[in-house]
């Protein structure tokens, strides 16, 4: 979609938000306009409409896109916080995940053939940033299950402890997987 380039689009940019909000919430255009008052006195109903049908929907989509990127935040956030073994990095590659995949969607075979005459590069940037998400994936699904197997060690050695004492044969086995922490 081409940029609009009508009186509205010329506009500072704090005034096109407001319009655009105000046509958001169907305020109605006569009411625009008065709000607004002196900045957009050179502003008609037929701009509005214009406006609406163009450069009304990219701000639309930007806003869009703008929320999204707020959701996956909160949610990386969330799950950093919510999980104990999820550490600031795994949220940050579900991020990027969920960034990658809406990137990938809004992609069509002739989108990406044109990115690609006009960057062959692009291509192997896009496939080493799937393989090292997918290392990162991989690398944090190998450390968990490790530390799930520690976890259990250690709980063995706890039981173990309960039951017969603590000999210093337990105690050094549980000073050794806590090192492995």
């Amino acid at each position: 979609m081409k940029p609009s380039t009508g009186k509205i689009a010329r506009l500072p940019n704090e005034l096109r938000e407001r319009i655009s909000t105000m046509i958001r919430d169907c305020v109605p255009y006569k009411t625009i306009i008065e709000t607004l008052g002196k900045p957009v006195r050179h502003i008609t109903a037929r701009n509005l409409t214009s406006w609406k049908n163009h450069g009304y929907k990219q701000w639309l989509e930007n806003q869009e896109q703008i929320d999204l990127m707020h959701k996956a935040t909160n949610l990386a956030i969330a799950a950093a916080t919510s999980n104990e073994t999820m550490v600031v990095h795994q949220a940050s590659l579900h991020l990027v995940a969920k960034q990658l995949k809406e990137a990938l969607t809004d992609f069509n075979t002739e989108s990406i053939r044109k990115a690609l005459e006009g960057d062959p590069e692009n291509f192997a940037k896009l496939v080493n940033a799937i393989a090292r998400l997918s290392e990162g994936g991989l690398r944090f699904e190998r450390y968990h299950a490790e530390l799930a197997d520690k976890k259990a060690e250690l709980i063995k050695h706890i039981e173990a402890g309960k039951k017969n004492g603590f000999t210093p044969d337990v105690i050094a086995k549980m000073e050794h997987a806590l090192h492995m922490f």
